[in-house]
């Protein structure tokens, strides 16, 4: 019966086994291929992306969680940020956060900067 379907005698007698204990010799419906995701809902992750663009990853990867019920790190928000293609070039969020983080580049100190480059030129 193996040379005939082209199989291991393994894979026969385990066939056999199976069909006595079950009736029949299909494949298990509990059966997982692949890896499992974090981020199962792309749609979803893409239009969570756009709304909240001006966060950071970590940022991103906290309001997340809330929402979703499965917490997630900041790299696989990097992931899958790259996986929908999202990108924050030229992005005015993007400044935003550094500035915000930066204590140093207050309103007063960048002004200051400002002139002080406007006098040397």
């Amino acid at each position: 019966m193996a040379k005939r379907f082209n199989v291991s005698v393994p894979s026969v007698n385990r066939w056999c086994r199976l069909y006595e204990e079950t009736g029949s010799v299909e494949q298990k419906k509990d059966w997982r291929n692949g890896h499992s995701h974090a981020i199962k809902d792309l749609k979803k992750f893409k239009k969570f992306a756009e709304k909240n663009r001006c966060l950071t990853q970590k940022e991103m990867a906290e309001k997340w969680e809330n929402i979703s019920d499965n917490s997630v790190s900041k790299i696989t928000i990097g992931t899958y940020l790259k996986k929908i293609e999202f990108t924050k070039k030229n992005d005015h969020c993007y400044i935003k956060n550094v500035m915000k983080k930066n204590k140093q580049n207050t309103k007063k100190n960048i002004t200051k900067k400002c002139r002080r480059l406007s006098l040397f030129r």
